[in-house]
C-alpha cells in the first residue's frame, strides 16, 4: 500500500518542527530550530528554512538551490524510519 504524502500546508498545521524531504531537492524544515554545538551552546536560531541534501550548496548546511544546476536526483521517500535509531538520538 502506497503512503500518501502530506502537503506542506498539512505539515505546518501540526505545530511541531517537521522536515519535509522534497523530491530531487532539499529538506524543508518548518518551525523554529536552535542550532546547538557539542557543549550545549546555542549558536543560532532559524525558522522555516531548507537544508541541503545534494552536497553542492555554497551555504552549507542550508540549501541555496545548487541542486538544480547539479541535476541532483533523489526520491522524496527515504524508506521506513528505523525506530531503534530514532530512540538513540
Amino acid at each position: 500500500m502506497a503512503e500518501e504524502l502530506a502537503s506542506e500546508e498539512q505539515v505546518a498545521e501540526n505545530n511541531r518542527v517537521t522536515i519535509l524531504v522534497k523530491p530531487n531537492g532539499s529538506m524543508k524544515v518548518t518551525g523554529t530550530v536552535d542550532f546547538v554545538d557539542s557543549t550545549g551552546n546555542v549558536l543560532g536560531t532559524r525558522t522555516d528554512f531548507s537544508l541541503c541534501r545534494c552536497g553542492h550548496s555554497k551555504q552549507m548546511p542550508f540549501c541555496d538551490s545548487s541542486h538544480r544546476a547539479a541535476s541532483f536526483e533523489a526520491p522524496a521517500y527515504m524508506g521506513p524510519i528505523n525506530q531503534e535509531i530514532v530512540k538513540k538520538v
